[in-house]
């Protein structure tokens, strides 16, 4: 017979010193489900398709009234909704309407309208508080966090009449002379418009268009893209309704109704400028709506370099990096430089129509473009709505509809005809080589000159040609820095609209596009991080799970500040402040200790064994370097001729050197040459230095080595994790997973200190990496109850309290419950405390051995089992396995047996496999080959502290237990052991007056011992004689 006992896999395998270029892929990150409707709903919706395809039929047949569409359209959102919600009722009313009477365009018809009821004011806040919040959490992530933080109070309680009077205002018509179209958009380019965009709309465009979308709030037609997606999963039947749209150049009426909501600002509530207003529209006209946007934006030509609003780029941080870089080099140099910073009054509300017609019209668009975008706002109007009232319905006469996928890129195409004139009269401003003139993300402008005087002449005329248009700048809101020879000129006044703007000081600045901007380029975030902090507190105080408190900061708190990473250089003493900060409140979550706990298992993936929050600082820093590195990579020859000429001039500076070569730059990044950083000042590559420091060059620095290489004439990024491990070298071929890449090797680094400086706590860390699903309740919450997570995070860090783990000077380290002279150690009491092990040790192996042996009866091999924990008969050994198993001829004998050890590492685990093998191979090996059957031992092994042995999966395949269902039980077993080992390690410290909890989870065994005898049938009957 032979006996294979599987090897674990090694963790720390040493290899060779050499440099390697990395061309891996990183792992897709897994998609949030979105949740569709199942069960009866999808039976409804089939007869929604059936009753389509008729009438869509019927529509071709009697020649494509649009009429007919409307009416198709209108009724077939319905029909989803209702088909989503189950309402099996509406749906066959629905299938038996029939299309209304047509008339003639401008004919009245009639119509009824279902009045909603006004909202209570009081809500449903006793509802609301009742809920549990663990639910309320499961069913809506982001409401129920800004409720826990306080946010989602905000509501606009200003009285509906006077609401409706703002926005019939800022709605209103403007009627711009057509000779001021003509002359504004004379500078617009005739672009290259291919016969493509008049093209039908394929499916495959739909789907791509689709798959692009995010499931926001629902419109007035109470559905979210995946109704769609779910009604027509191929997308032929949205297809055709778009191409019938197209083809009539116009869109039913009902998609052009939207319900505003007000989003608060900030500053007086009851002023209503305070409120945005965003515009809910039918989700079936926002994918139409979309189409067209991706076709528009896709022609080239139409928006100039400098405006980096809403393109398939990173604007904010490419603008945010081109002003800091001219203040930087103006203030480093001792040179001059007037930046202004724009705002403009209800942007997007204040586009004129017309201005949208002319504009595509002066860019050579075909006129079933223009036809199209201009049905998309006649007659297109909203109702919005506060807090306990709705507006009347309000005609939209002027502005692009926030929250209309085409509208970003039809106000920056009006803003061109501005943009252009500015470029073609400006001087701009000369940082190094290149000139800069002005920055725009959207509306939010900076312009750039080489003086005050010069910069004020330029903003005349901008704001000449702005007001022409209706659009109309807010001084109050707007800005100047004046820096003379590098230095701030305090009395310089810059005047718009015939008011002076703010000038800044030396320590003052200005929010541009979320950062703030001045003279000096290291910013404090203290502010940030108090109010993190703060959050972080009601977090942990709330009634939340502990995998939903540690999935809020992951998914909702850290988020915020990487923008913050990405575009400023914060204070390294505060990176570190904050860092701790979140480090302790990870720990307070999951009840580790906050002293002497190591942070390695906070900041491991989940999928490694932690907890798969990564320390603050560490991604700052790493944030930081990615993003100058693309820049430096950039494939925009603006950028890319910037930056480089930006890091020379650094470099030859602080150096001391009039020229510099490719292995210089590289080296003084590397922070491998001596520099005087005091002659250029703080700047972006002062800050690269601090990050190679901070990541491999301090003290308790994570990696071996970090630096910037030469690689084939272009700079390069090299890492080696560990002394042992490989180099690799990132080139700009792996621009877009760089970061990726970085956090991979700083996690190597991590599990590799972890595991070889801190070993007796890194033990389980080793058993749950060889099967991560051991640790999914960290994400899911999985089948383990709060206490017994609250037991297992410091028992797998070997910290829970016990007399051992006590170092109070003279205290015992001897157990206190038995009268064996052995120290109280955390696998005394799970293992071998006399105290325990007649009762909740031998209940939490049969539990284990319960659960297997169901699923082996259930099973193909069900009927081959004969005996649970007896002894073999007919052999003579006192032996008894856990499970005896022969097959039905006689010939084959299975030996399986349940052990939960406690995870002393990987050798631990593997050491108890091998010990079951060897008791069961010696006892019956010879015994069964003199009777002619073959044996196979099958141990089955689970760690007491919820972790899973891979080669029990093996074990449990050979028993006849499918691949699924031993995915399914993991998770399960896991959490079974750890309740019972919770249970052991309380009762062992409280004695009798412990309480055991009830098993919520299942997995709980019969009571006794009488679910060990086999059950009728399955005993082989006797022959008679």
């Amino acid at each position: 017979m032979e006996m294979r006992v599987q090897t674990p896999p090694v963790i720390n395998e040493k290899r060779g010193k050499k440099r390697v270029s990395v061309k891996e892929k990183p792992r897709k990150q897994k998609e949030k489900e979105q949740k569709v409707p199942t069960g009866k709903p999808d039976e409804l919706v089939k007869k929604v398709r059936v009753w389509f395809e008729k009438e869509f039929r019927s529509y071709v047949e009697d020649g494509k009234s649009f009429q007919r569409l409307e009416w198709i359209t209108d009724v077939l959102t319905a029909a989803i909704q209702k088909a989503s919600a189950g309402d099996e009722k509406a749906v066959e009313l629905i299938e038996k309407r029939c299309p209304p009477l047509e008339c003639e365009e401008g004919e009245m018809c009639t119509q009824t309208e279902k009045k909603k009821k006004p909202k209570s004011g009081k809500g449903n806040g006793g509802q609301e508080s009742m809920k549990s919040l663990m639910a309320s959490y499961s069913e809506n992530r982001a409401k129920t966090y800004n409720r826990i933080i306080g946010k989602h109070s905000k509501q606009c309680e200003i009285p509906i009449a006077k609401v409706q009077k703002f926005f019939e205002g800022t709605t209103a018509e403007t009627n711009v002379p057509k000779e001021i179209l003509k002359e504004m958009c004379s500078r617009l380019p005739k672009v290259e418009v291919g016969t493509w965009i008049e093209g039908e709309f394929s499916e495959s465009e739909v789907t791509e268009a689709l798959k692009k979308t995010k499931d926001t709030a629902p419109g007035v037609d109470g559905l979210r893209y995946h109704h769609l997606k779910w009604f027509d999963p191929e997308l032929k039947m949205l297809s055709q309704i778009y191409n019938e749209c197209r083809e009539h150049r116009k869109i039913p009426k009902h998609w052009k109704e939207a319900e505003t909501i007000l989003l608060y600002k900030g500053g007086d509530e009851s002023k209503t400028d305070n409120w945005r207003p965003i515009s809910l529209m039918p989700t079936i006209y926002k994918l139409y709506s979309s189409l067209w946007n991706r076709r528009i934006r896709a022609v080239k030509g139409v928006m100039s370099k400098c405006q980096r609003g809403f393109q398939e780029r990173e604007g904010c941080n490419e603008s945010i990096g081109i002003l800091r870089t001219a203040i930087d080099v103006a203030k480093g140099k001792k040179r001059n430089i007037a930046v202004a910073w724009l705002d403009l009054t209800n942007a997007f509300g204040s586009v004129p129509h017309e201005l949208i017609k002319e504009t595509l019209e002066s860019y050579g668009f075909p006129e079933i473009v223009v036809d199209v975008v201009e049905d998309m706002y006649r007659d297109a109007s909203i109702r919005v709505t506060t807090r306990t009232e709705k507006s009347d319905q309000i005609m939209i006469k002027s502005g692009v509809k926030q929250g209309d996928p085409i509208s970003p890129t039809l106000f920056n195409m009006c803003l061109e005809s501005v943009i252009r004139r500015h470029l073609d009269r400006s001087v701009g401003h000369r940082c190094l080589k290149t000139k800069i003139k002005v920055l725009a993300f959207a509306d939010d402008m900076a312009v750039l000159a080489e003086s005050s005087e010069q910069l004020q002449k330029e903003l005349t005329a901008m704001d000449a040609d702005c007001s022409a248009l209706n659009l109309l700048f807010k001084p109050a809101k707007c800005a100047s820095l004046i820096l003379e020879k590098g230095i701030v000129n305090r009395l310089n006044e810059v005047v718009l609209r015939g008011k002076p703007i703010r000038n800044l000081m030396e320590n003052e600045t200005y929010k541009y596009l979320g950062v703030q901007t001045g003279t000096e380029t290291r910013v404090s975030i203290m502010d940030h991080i108090t109010e993190v902090s703060r959050e972080i507190d009601l977090v942990n105080m709330s009634q939340l799970a502990m995998h939903q408190k540690l999935d809020i900061l992951k998914a909702f708190i850290l988020p915020k500040m990487t923008y913050m990473y990405q575009n400023t250089t914060p204070k390294l003493s505060e990176l570190k402040v904050f860092a701790n900060l979140v480090m302790r409140s990870v720990k307070e979550f999951h009840n580790i200790p906050l002293k002497g706990s190591p942070l390695e298992y906070v900041q491991l993936p989940v999928g490694k064994g932690g907890l798969g929050v990564a320390c603050p600082k560490n991604t700052a820093l790493l944030t930081f370097l990615v993003t100058i590195m693309k820049k430096l990579w950039s494939s925009d020859n603006y950028i890319r001729k910037l930056y480089t000429d930006y890091l020379e001039e650094v470099a030859k500076v602080e150096i001391g050197k009039f020229e510099v070569n490719l292995n210089d730059l590289a080296e003084f990044l590397s922070d491998e040459r001596a520099v005087d950083s005091k002659l250029f000042g703080f700047n972006a590559f002062t800050r690269v230095r601090e990050v190679v420091r901070s990541l491999c060059k301090n003290k308790d620095s994570p990696l071996h080595s970090l630096k910037i290489i030469e690689r084939e004439g272009k700079l390069a990024i090299s890492v080696q994790a560990t002394e042992e491990s490989i180099e690799k070298i990132f080139t700009e071929d792996q621009e877009k997973k760089l970061m990726y890449l970085l956090k991979g090797e700083l996690n190597t680094a991590l599990q590799h200190r972890f595991f070889t400086q801190k070993v007796s706590k890194s033990e389980v860390m080793r058993v749950v990496q060889q099967h991560p699903q051991s640790n999914s309740f960290v994400r899911n919450g999985g089948k383990m109850s709060f206490s017994a997570q609250r037991f297992v995070h410091p028992g797998r860090l070997n910290q829970l309290p016990c007399n051992y783990n006590t170092w109070t000077k003279g205290h015992t380290k001897l157990c206190r419950r038995c009268g064996k002279n052995e120290n109280e150690t955390q696998s005394h009491i799970l293992q071998v405390c006399n105290y325990s092990i007649g009762n909740i040790i031998k209940e939490r192996h049969d539990a284990v051995l319960y659960k297997f042996r169901e699923l082996i009866k259930r099973g193909p091999k069900g009927h081959w089992l004969k005996k649970t924990d007896r002894t073999v008969p007919n052999t003579g050994s006192q032996l008894r396995p856990d499970l005896y198993l022969e097959s039905p001829d006689g010939k084959h004998v299975i030996l399986a047996d349940v052990t939960v050890p406690y995870e002393r590492g990987i050798e631990g685990m593997q050491k108890a496999w091998n010990e079951k093998i060897i008791k069961y191979t010696d006892g019956y090996k010879e015994i069964f080959r003199r009777q002619g059957k073959s044996l196979v031992v099958l141990p089955l092994v689970v760690g007491s502290l919820g972790t899973w042995w891979k080669p029990t999966e093996e074990s449990l395949i050979k028993l006849g237990v499918g691949k699924t269902t031993i995915r399914r039980i993991i998770p399960e077993t896991c959490g079974m052991v750890a309740e019972y080992s919770k249970n052991c390690y309380w009762r062992h410290i409280y004695g009798e007056k412990y309480v055991k909890t009830p098993m919520i989870n299942g997995g709980k065994k019969p009571e006794g011992n009488d679910w060990t005898k086999c059950e009728k049938g399955i005993e082989v009957p006797k022959v008679a004689n």
